[in-house]
C-alpha cells in the first residue's frame, strides 16, 4: 500500500518506516484531529511525538504486547487503551499479530474545547498517560464510533465528529490534572439560530455537514450545540439531517427521478447507502416505495 505519510504526525512517519508496522488506512478529519489504523506483528517500537498527543485502541489481538520504557501491571489486549501525551518517548515491544487504531489531535484543539465547553483556563492542562488501560466506555467511542464506520463514507463524518468531542470531553474530565464538570445546558437554540440552522440545513441537506461546521454557524461548542440542537428540535443534529435527506429522497422519488441522481441530489454517498437510510427511516427500500406509487 502506498500512503501520503506527511498526513501522519511525524512520530508516526518515522515509525512507519523504521518498523514493520503496516499503514492499513488514515485520514484527517481537521487540522486538529487525525486517525490512522495500524497493524503489526513482533517489532520493537520507539515512538517520540512533540506535535500531537494519541489516544490509541487495540482492535484485535495485541495480547504479547509490552511497555519497556516503563514499569506497567496492566495487560495488554483487545479493547485496552494507550494514551500518549505529546513530548514523552514510548518504547514498546510488540509479539503476536494485532491491530490498533490511533487517534491523534492537538494540544491547541484540546484547550479549546476545553475553553468553549468548561469555560475554564486551558493553560495549565496535562494529560496523564495510559498504558492498557480498560475503559469500556471510552473504548465503545473509539471502537464504534470511530473504527468501524465507514471513513470513505462523508455521511458516516457525523458520528465519527461526535464521538472525537465526547472522548475528548471525557479525557478531559477523567485523565487531566484538573476537574472538569460538564456544564448542565438548559434551553435549546434561540428563535434566531434554530431558523437558521433549519434553513441551512434544508438548504445544503446535499453537502457534507459536520457537527462542527454547524457549531461555527451559531457561535457554540460542538457540545453545547449537541444539546441545545436536541432540546430545540427533540432529535439529534445527524438524526435530523437524515430526515431531510430522506424526505427530499421521497419526494424525488414520486417526481420520477433515477434513484442513482437521487443518491447524489440528496447527499448519500451511494445508492446502496441512500436503499439503506431509506428503508431505516420510511420502512421500505427507495424501489418499493416506488413500486407503491405506481
Amino acid at each position: 500500500m502506498n500512503f501520503d505519510l506527511t498526513n501522519i504526525p511525524p512520530a508516526l512517519q518515522s515509525m512507519f518506516k523504521a518498523s514493520k508496522a503496516e499503514l492499513l488506512k488514515q485520514k484527517n478529519l481537521n487540522k486538529h484531529v487525525a486517525l490512522s489504523m495500524w497493524r503489526n506483528k513482533n517489532d520493537l517500537v520507539e515512538i517520540q511525538n512533540t506535535k500531537h498527543h494519541t489516544l490509541s485502541i487495540y482492535l484485535k489481538g495485541g495480547q504479547n504486547n509490552h511497555r519497556l520504557d516503563k514499569a506497567t501491571s496492566n495487560i495488554s489486549g483487545e479493547n485496552k487503551l494507550c494514551l500518549m501525551p505529546k513530548d514523552q518517548k514510548y518504547i514498546w515491544s510488540i509479539g503476536s499479530p494485532f491491530q490498533l487504531g490511533h487517534f491523534y489531535f492537538t494540544d491547541e484543539y484540546l484547550k479549546q474545547i476545553a475553553l468553549e465547553t468548561f469555560d475554564r483556563d486551558p493553560r495549565d492542562i496535562h494529560l496523564q498517560e495510559l498504558t492498557f488501560e480498560e475503559d469500556n466506555t471510552l473504548a465503545s467511542l473509539m471502537r464504534y464510533g470511530i473504527f468501524e464506520n465507514d471513513w470513505k463514507n462523508q455521511q458516516n463524518h457525523h458520528f465519527i465528529d461526535h464521538a472525537v468531542q465526547m472522548i475528548l470531553l471525557k479525557l478531559l474530565q477523567n485523565n487531566t490534572h484538573n476537574q472538569f464538570t460538564l456544564p448542565k445546558v438548559k434551553g435549546g437554540l434561540s428563535f434566531k439560530n434554530k431558523t437558521l440552522i433549519k434553513d441551512y440545513i434544508h438548504s445544503h441537506f446535499s453537502e457534507p455537514l459536520s457537527l462542527m461546521h454547524l457549531a461555527k454557524l451559531v457561535g457554540l461548542s460542538e457540545y453545547h450545540f449537541a444539546h441545545m440542537f436536541k432540546a430545540s428540535f427533540a432529535t439529534a443534529p445527524h438524526q435530523y439531517i437524515q430526515t431531510v435527506r430522506v424526505n427530499n429522497a421521497a419526494n424525488q422519488i414520486k417526481a420520477g427521478i433515477p434513484l442513482i441522481d437521487i443518491a447524489d441530489n440528496c447527499g448519500f454517498s451511494s445508492q446502496s447507502h441512500l436503499g439503506r437510510i431509506f428503508k431505516q427511516f420510511k420502512g421500505h427500500t427507495p424501489r418499493k416505495f416506488k413500486m407503491a406509487l405506481q
